[in-house]
């Protein structure tokens, strides 16, 4: 194969992959897929498998007429759309509707069958995992990015918490701000703070009121809401927060230090003649 037809080789062969995994996470992790070499792996195992399952039937079509393809340009072509487009499509979109029908029915409720298929379905990241088993519930919330700055507020009502299929933010409707000293001081004149959880985030810190226990004795799922009239992206995406805010903020530690950049390499020793 000539060295410039490479590139187009390996864009074909992930294709049918990638837009498989692209059609069957769409709308439900709330996270842009990273076009990085983990993606491209898994685009090309999908590929693989795909094209395990449609090549036998395309063989069986086009063998036969292989040297009179430019007599038959619509089953090329159909066949083309059905690779890398029309199966990805199919496909991506039935995993989509069995992980949401897993989620939806943790506990069976008819979906039994798939559970004993395809196991378990987690939760699409730990910040579902978080607001799912109520785990920032009464806390003073302390969210550190990257560079040290930190946003602080207290988890309760009205605030609201965005979960997959949203993308990952939330609203703290009682501000605070960290003092030098580690103390939360309440902001006021104020409506809250929206924070979008993004990748410049660093941690996510909970503090519970100064006595409190610091986990509760149970983390339980919370069930979603039922509301008929409501579409489904805020059934599946906004989560109300249920409890009161706390109010007797703690002393919390200084910020995690910052890492240091490696230090510069040492200059290579000249060569003597």
């Amino acid at each position: 194969m000539p060295a410039e037809l490479l590139p187009i080789a390996v864009l074909l062969a992930i294709t049918p992959g990638y837009l498989l995994i692209y059609f069957a996470t769409q709308g439900r992790t709330g996270r842009e897929l990273r076009p990085d070499l983990h993606l491209i792996i898994q685009s090309l195992v999908a590929s693989a498998g795909l094209l395990a399952v449609i090549a036998p039937f395309a063989y069986a079509t086009m063998w036969p007429v292989r040297s009179e393809l430019d007599h038959h340009p619509w089953d090329v072509l159909g066949w083309l759309v059905a690779i890398f487009l029309f199966v990805p499509f199919v496909l991506g979109r039935a995993a989509r509707i069995v992980g949401d029908l897993m989620a939806d029915h943790p506990q069976g409720g008819g979906t039994g069958w798939l559970h004993l298929i395809f196991g378990h379905a987690p939760e699409p990241s730990m910040w579902d995992w978080a607001e799912g088993n109520n785990v920032m519930d009464n806390r003073f919330v302390v969210i550190e990015y990257r560079d040290g700055r930190r946003i602080a507020g207290a988890h309760g009502r009205p605030g609201v918490t965005f979960t997959s299929p949203e993308p990952h933010s939330i609203y703290l409707a009682v501000e605070y701000e960290v003092s030098q000293g580690g103390q939360l001081m309440m902001v006021t004149d104020t409506a809250g703070v929206l924070v979008p959880i993004t990748d410049d985030v660093r941690s996510v810190h909970l503090f519970t009121e100064p006595g409190a226990a610091s986990m509760p004795s149970t983390a339980q799922q919370r069930p979603r809401p039922q509301r008929p009239d409501a579409p489904e992206h805020e059934e599946r995406g906004r989560r109300p927060h249920r409890e009161d805010p706390p109010s007797r903020p703690p002393r919390i530690p200084p910020p995690e230090p910052r890492p240091e950049p490696p230090p510069p390499a040492p200059p290579a020793p000249a060569e003597s003649d």
